[in-house]
């Protein structure tokens, strides 16, 4: 999905509301090759553009117990 920022957001901001709860959005969506030129620190101004990826949740592990 094509994101086009507003003018002051941060992208740590941007992740946190558009995947909600979900870990690693920040680094997917950073080092997603479509992303190769954005910064982790940067303040954009209104109109750039950056592709948010489709991330999925991380699966639940199972629990074992040694006893099974």
């Amino acid at each position: 999905m094509q994101y086009t920022t507003k003018d002051g957001e941060r992208l740590d901001i941007i992740c946190a509301r558009h995947y909600a709860a979900v870990n690693n959005t920040f680094e997917a969506v950073l080092f997603s090759p479509e992303n190769y030129d954005l910064t982790t620190n940067e303040v954009f101004n209104a109109g750039s553009t950056f592709d948010l990826p489709v991330v999925k949740p991380a699966e639940k592990k199972t629990e074992t117990s040694l006893w099974d």
